[in-house]
């Protein structure tokens, strides 16, 4: 299935599903709708106890009445299909800070690509986009430089890969922050492409710096750009909450000045390194005492460098310095956080000073700032946040989380300093920034979208959610989330031999909760994939081509290649192609599985697939050459996969945690891959084909070569010229799944449905 967050049903309805970096995407293209709304009345600020405060109800914005949602039209579902991409190919270019130009670049393309009214790179080196030229003035931020990599050895995966895998984009950055970049260039290029009128200006600023100096990049932008937005959405990651303030920060510099005297006399000096040694242990006891917050938290100060300097080692230190690192909450100034050390130090040689910030952009431009990032926080009936609470709620049918970060963000230049109102949305969660292995979520809950068009409410569950970890039972997880639940839907496709067996268990265990009176219902289970199949999608598949062909009948005769191919990942599941092979053979077509020799499927249902195709009329055959498969062919389904074999060792790693194992495993078997590299679908396969036009399909994402990998299992051209009719096969998904449920829940699903139809009345909310 696709990584869209926009699904349109067959009436143009616009269903949202629960996603990351893409749902990132549908905010704020509505939140740009909503915030048209934005008063022209000047932001008043208000400074309470040391914190920049924005006035409730009376600030920068009117209240929102009968304010209407817009979402995108019905085909701007294919829009969000490229935003993994667009993260995958800046999450490959390293961008230290100071150090941003070729991300900085590919940025800039990617604006310009998605028609971007202007884009220009300012002389710090933030890329600006602009979309509209209307009086009220939004801009959505995002920073583009990262940390740096750590240790290699804490990572499992190449931290500039930018891999998707897994519903994942992994790498350096995809969390803090490019997956919000990559959101809001999706987001303009869906505005540009609704003819966006509105009588609003949205700058779209991928900003620099800001991992070593917070709000360098805004001062830049508000004093020498003259960019003054009304609204200010910050895409750091807030997973998927709306965030409306922080704690702020300082750092401070102790200096302890001494008297060295020879080593073997220290008496005769003062030592340096003691002094900083006391006043260290007492910033400490500091630490423990200051006063908490009940929205953003406690302050805290803690000793991050101590520097010493002597004659010689076989000296007292004459000087010694000691860097803090301090966290600002409410009532807290640079000013007293500064008394605070100075009545510490009091009695020493020892001097308090508030570093500068002034290092070289990548442009060359020498900026600066003190190194003081002030806290701030939006009140929650603020406009602003309404905005973004009326937004979020009208695009996904629940109430936000509405919280703050536990880091630092640009905010404390735009609303700490300058008081524009500040909130936060964007995709990752933030306790993966700065750390290995970092990845951000783009992976769809396609049940979602079935449920939306039943009118049900979805939960998601894994084993975090649950209480698995705790020792819970199958049955007992079956039957303690089935209480007030009409069906569960279960992916169970790593473990082989596990998956399909973990979904019969759960269903021996409602059929016994249900006997047993426990549970007032029995829920149906949806097979979204298990280790032996892929229902959901294979149907989806049989549907698209019945509407490719117009009818199943006409099914009968044709050939199908289901076929194997390269990709530069090794664990794909066997579920694809198995279900397409078991399901198509039932009608009378002409199957072909095509691997390299080695990469076999589980044998029963291979053996399933020749006795279907000889009881249907049709034929069951295997090739190892996707050159002699593909000719004659009338549909083509080029698709990778593990090995059976590697498989079974696959799953034994796994259930031992032997993570040394997999990895061995993983080149193993990519080193494997790499002598078919020639199995990957293009033009020059496609013209062995039936009148060289064969039918392209995948269950998506596929790799594709020189887009989401360097070498995968379809050329770009190819794909380009099948992609619209891979998104229609999409489509039918959510219908299956609703299908599933529908039928499980009624004996004669048919005449309901035609009740309905002749009742004629409208869904609420269309």
């Amino acid at each position: 299935m696709p990584d869209e967050i926009l699904l349109c049903d067959r009436s143009g309805r616009v269903i949202i599903q629960n996603n990351q970096v893409i749902a990132s995407v549908a905010f704020e293209a509505v939140f740009i709708e909503v915030a048209v709304h934005v008063s022209e009345t000047p932001v008043n600020r208000v400074v309470r106890d040391g914190i920049m405060t924005l006035p409730d109800k009376k600030g920068s914005f009117q209240a929102l009445k009968h304010v209407t949602v817009h979402t995108v039209s019905a085909k701007h579902d294919v829009v969000t299909q490229s935003c993994p991409v667009k993260i995958t190919h800046i999450v490959k270019l390293k961008s230290l800070t100071a150090k941003e130009k070729d991300v900085q670049l590919e940025l800039k393309r990617q604006m310009e690509e998605a028609g971007f009214d202007e884009v220009f790179i300012d002389g710090m080196g933030n890329v600006i986009g602009r979309i509209g030229t209307g009086n009220k003035i939004l801009a959505i931020d995002g920073h583009m430089d990262t940390v740096d990599l750590g240790s290699p050895r804490n990572w499992s995966f190449d931290p500039l890969g930018g891999e998707i895998k897994d519903g994942f984009v992994h790498g350096r950055g995809s969390v803090d922050q490019k997956g919000g970049p990559a959101a809001f260039v999706t987001a303009g290029r869906i505005l540009r492409e609704l003819g966006f009128d509105r009588d609003i200006t949205v700058y779209f600023t991928g900003t620099v710096m800001e991992e070593d100096c917070d709000g360098l990049c805004w001062k830049y932008i508000i004093e020498e750009d003259k960019i003054r937005p009304d609204l200010v959405l910050l895409t750091e990651p807030t997973n998927l909450g709306l965030y409306r303030g922080q704690r702020g920060r300082m750092e401070m510099d102790v200096h302890f000045y001494g008297r060295s005297s020879h080593g073997s006399a220290p008496e005769r000096g003062v030592n340096a390194i003691y002094m900083a040694s006391r006043a260290a242990l007492e910033i400490e006891k500091l630490n423990e005492r200051l006063a908490p917050d009940d929205f953003l938290g406690k302050g805290s100060i803690t000793v991050t460098e101590v520097i010493s300097q002597s004659p010689s080692l076989c000296a007292v230190s004459d000087y010694a310095r000691i860097h803090l690192d301090r966290r600002l909450t409410t009532g807290e100034t640079s000013e007293s956080a500064v008394k605070e050390i100075e009545e510490i130090v009091s009695g020493m040689n020892a001097k308090v000073e508030l570093p500068a910030y002034l290092e070289k952009a990548y442009t060359g431009l020498e900026y600066g700032m003190d190194k003081y990032y002030p806290t701030w926080k939006v009140d929650v009936d603020h406009e602003g946040v309404q905005t973004g609470i009326k937004a979020f709620t009208g695009l996904f049918g629940k109430t936000p989380v509405v919280d703050k970060w536990t880091f630092s963000t640009n905010g404390i230049m735009s609303c700490g300093i300058y008081g524009i109102p500040t909130i936060g949305f964007g995709p990752g969660n933030e306790v993966l920034a700065h750390a290995p292995d970092e990845k951000v979520p783009v992976s769809d809950l396609v049940a979602a979208s079935a449920a939306n068009l039943l009118g049900l409410a979805v939960q998601d569950i894994d084993e975090e959610k649950s209480q698995i970890a705790h020792g819970e039972t199958v049955r007992e997880t079956a039957n303690m989330i089935s209480f007030l639940s009409d069906y569960i839907g279960i992916r169970d496709d790593i473990f082989l031999g596990e998956g399909n067996k973990y979904m019969r268990e759960v269903g021996a265990a409602l059929d016994e909760g249900y006997e047993k009176g426990v549970l007032p219902v029995r829920p149906g289970i949806v097979n979204l994939q298990c280790d032996m199949d892929h229902p959901t999608q294979s149907m989806a598949d049989l549907m698209h081509l019945q509407n490719v062909y117009g009818s199943l009948e006409k099914l009968k005769g044709k050939k199908l290649v289901m076929s194997w191919a390269y990709s530069p990942s090794y664990g794909k599941p066997m579920s694809v192609p198995q279900g397409i092979i078991a399901l198509m053979s039932r009608f009378g077509m002409n199957i072909e599985l095509a691997f390299p020799e080695g990469y076999n499927l589980i044998p029963e249902i291979v053996e399933l697939a020749g006795n279907n195709a000889l009881a249907s009329g049709g034929s069951f055959s295997i090739s190892h050459s996707i050159e002699d498969a593909m000719r004659g062919a009338d549909i083509i389904y080029p698709k990778s996969w593990a090995p059976f074999h590697i498989m079974q060792l696959r799953t034994e790693l796994l259930k031992r945690a032997d993570r040394s194992g997999l990895k061995e495993l993983e080149q193993e078997c990519l080193a494997n891959n790499a002598k078919f590299k020639n199995w990957e679908f293009d033009d020059d396969k496609l013209k062995l084909t039936r009148n060289g036009s064969a039918l392209y399909m995948h269950c998506l994402p596929a790799d594709i070569s020189g887009v989401s990998c360097e070498r995968g299992e379809v050329s770009a051209a190819a794909f380009e010229r099948y992609r619209i009719e891979t998104y229609r096969e999409a489509g039918f998904k959510p219908y299956v799944i609703a299908a599933m449920m529908l039928t499980n829940k009624f004996e004669n699903p048919g005449d309901i449905l035609s009740g309905i139809m002749q009742r004629n009345r409208r869904r609420v909310g269309y």
